[in-house]
């Protein structure tokens, strides 16, 4: 039993000479191999991002391309959208008119505060007030506005001041000019400017006014009114994020009423060809 053990007290020696030299055979061709495909990688990540590069400009121009002939067609599509919406609030207004009329109202917190109107204008179409109000200002207490409705929605552009004294929720003019120290100054500022600043913003309503008037002039026809409604179905689909229209739902209500008076029209119009 003795000689045995002496014996396999050798051969595990040997053995384990063996299994460490093994393994340091095996940590060489690791770091080899590793080392290997460390360059074979780097190549391949080389051609990866040479080829990425490449079709990053192949794409870019391809894009650029598409963008451009987006752009050529753009123009000729927002005329003829303008004209789309501006029937849309001729419809509107032919079944609920706006009531462009209006008070000046001074906001909750500044009642009591004085208030002049300079000029006021109404039509059927716009309604504005030159007005001076009282602010809480400790030097320059006045301040010089015009405010107003009209019915063109967002297709003024203008963009709107915040007038802190004024109660202004229900109109969509809303310019501010100037703050003085009393009302006199400003009525001799706006005497002075009103040709020029105030003047300026009044003719970019005037001139979307006739723009409105011109296009219910020459555009309430057959053709127009029918490509009118197939872009507003367009617009109920695309703004129900391009799901199919369900009911008890505005948009599909909307859809519906709008596809009825398509194929009404759509009838009319082959009745008409027909005889």
């Amino acid at each position: 039993m003795i000689k045995q053990y002496e014996e396999n007290i050798v051969r595990v020696d040997k053995l384990y000479n063996k299994k460490n030299n093994n393994f340091d055979a095996f940590k060489n061709v690791i770091e080899l191999t590793k080392s290997e495909y460390y360059q074979k990688i780097n190549v391949l990540k080389d051609e990866e991002r040479d080829k990425i590069s490449v079709l990053r400009k192949k794409n870019d121009r391809i894009q650029e391309n598409i963008k451009k002939d987006i752009d050529t067609l753009n123009p000729h599509i927002d005329i003829v959208e303008r004209i789309f919406k501006f029937i849309e609030i001729m419809r509107y207004e032919a079944q609920t008119p706006t009531n462009i009329l209006f008070d000046v109202e001074m906001r909750k917190s500044y009642k009591g505060y004085s208030h002049k109107i300079l000029e006021t204008f109404s039509n059927d179409y716009i309604s504005w007030k030159v007005v001076i109000t009282e602010n809480d200002k400790p030097v320059n207490k006045y301040s010089l506005s015009l405010i107003g409705k009209h019915i063109f929605n967002d297709l003024v552009p203008l963009n709107r001041s915040y007038i802190t004294n004024l109660s202004t929720c229900w109109l969509n003019i809303e310019r501010w000019y100037v703050d003085k120290p009393i009302m006199a100054e400003l009525e001799l500022w706006y005497r002075k400017n009103k040709a020029t600043k105030i003047q300026d913003d009044l003719n970019i309503y005037q001139m979307i006014e006739s723009e409105y008037k011109n296009a219910i002039k020459n555009h309430i026809t057959d053709d127009w009114l029918i490509a009118f409604y197939e872009w507003k179905l367009r617009y109920f689909i695309n703004h129900n994020n391009g799901f199919p229209l369900e009911s008890k739902n505005y948009y599909y209500d909307a859809y519906i009423k709008i596809s009825n008076e398509l194929e009404q029209l759509k009838n009319k119009v082959f009745q008409m060809e027909v005889n």
